[in-house]
This record gives C-alpha cells, sequence and structure tokens, in this order.
C-alpha cells in the first residue's frame, strides 16, 4: 500500500492543473533530470559506465498532440497517431533521461539523439552502447566508432554481411545461457 500526503489546498486542484504543471516542468526538462540524477548518482554511487536506451511508442484515439504523427507502431495500431517515447536507463534500472519524438521517427533517429544528448548532457567516462538488431546499421556503427564508444549489439548472426564476416572469423563461441552464445572479435583491429 502507498503512501498517502493530504494538504486541504489539493482538494481545489482540477486534473487540468496538473496538465499545466507538466507543461511548465516541460520547459525545465533538461534541468530537472540532470539535477535529479545527480542526487541518485550521490545517493546510490551511480555512474554510467552502461547504460540502456529503448524506446517505444503510445497512440491517441483522435487528433493527439502536434508531435503524433502516423508510424511504425509498436502497439499494432497504424491506424492511430502515435508518439515515440525513449528513455536512458542505468544498468541498475534507474532513468537517467527521456526524449519525446514525432510517431514517425525510427529507432535508429532516436538513438543517435540520444548518444548525442549523453554526451552533451552528462560527465561520462566511458559508455557501453548496447543495441537491439532494431537500432543497428552500418551508418549507426560508424558514427559510434567516431565517437570511441564501445558497444555490444544483439543481432541475428545471419542477417548482415558485415556480422557473418566477423563472426567467420576463428574462434569458438561462449554458451551464456541455453540459447545465448556469444564470440569476442576483432574488427579492424579493434574488439568489436
Amino acid at each position: 500500500m502507498g503512501s498517502k500526503v493530504y494538504r486541504p489546498e489539493f482538494e481545489q486542484l482540477s486534473l487540468q492543473h496538473y496538465y499545466r504543471g507538466l507543461d511548465y516542468l516541460e520547459k525545465f526538462k533538461e534541468e530537472v533530470e540532470e539535477e535529479l540524477f545527480s542526487n541518485v548518482k550521490t545517493l546510490f554511487n551511480l555512474n554510467l559506465d552502461l547504460v540502456f536506451w529503448d524506446t517505444t511508442s503510445t497512440y491517441f484515439q483522435g487528433e493527439g498532440p502536434e508531435l503524433s504523427m502516423y508510424g511504425r507502431s509498436k502497439d499494432h495500431r497504424s491506424d492511430c497517431k502515435q508518439v515515440m517515447i525513449g528513455v536512458l536507463m542505468t544498468k541498475d534500472g534507474f532513468p537517467v533521461a527521456h526524449q519525446i519524438f514525432p510517431g514517425n521517427t525510427a529507432d535508429i533517429d532516436t538513438f543517435r539523439i540520444a548518444l548525442e544528448d549523453i554526451r552533451r548532457r552528462f560527465n561520462i567516462d566511458r559508455v557501453i552502447v548496447v543495441a537491439d538488431r532494431g537500432m543497428i546499421s552500418n551508418g549507426l556503427i560508424e558514427e559510434i566508432d567516431k565517437t570511441g564508444l564501445s558497444y555490444i549489439f544483439g543481432v541475428k548472426m545471419r542477417r548482415s554481411k558485415r556480422v557473418e564476416a566477423v563472426l567467420n572469423q576463428p574462434g569458438d563461441y561462449e554458451e551464456v545461457e541455453e540459447n545465448l552464445k556469444v564470440k569476442e572479435v576483432l574488427h579492424e583491429g579493434r574488439d568489436t
């Protein structure tokens, strides 16, 4: 059971007041996120050595906000306008930052923006980018290589010519789980 806070002034609030409050907070989104993360980082001794970026979509019945557009719906509602929501998390599951994108934004594009954002806003020693196949492209790999970030990509082994070339190098796979095998390989003289 959650705790409750009572103040007589709260009885005068209606839903529209909360919406207006969100509009006000949105103006200071970056400052609020950075301050919250700074406090949580100190409290829980967190660091940004491993971050996770994931996206989801949410759809609207009716017009929706200005950012809502038709796009590839993760809710299987291509008949509705949607927005894309991306969240950056620490390895311990603490949220660091979020972004809201137009509904027709591809995962790969959200990822590029998130990378630029975390490098600009947060003091980061080392980041290992973990991404699934929906975010991977040769262009993204080149961009990450330019930044010097490390990465782990989950892909189907036969899906990409580049991945096939790397995986066909000599060396044994290590079985991590029943359905997961990993292999460390060098690509262009670097760990991949």
